[in-house]
């Protein structure tokens, strides 16, 4: 398993990106708790 799967799903806030967009939308809400 030499294949490097590419993470489609990019985080703005940061440069984070994820396998999944439920993985992603889990971060988002960290950024969301810091801004207020």
């Amino acid at each position: 398993m030499g294949k490097k799967e590419k993470k489609k799903f990019e985080c703005k806030e940061c440069d984070k990106t994820f396998k999944n967009k439920e993985e992603l939308e889990k971060h988002m809400k960290k950024h969301h708790k810091k801004k207020k």
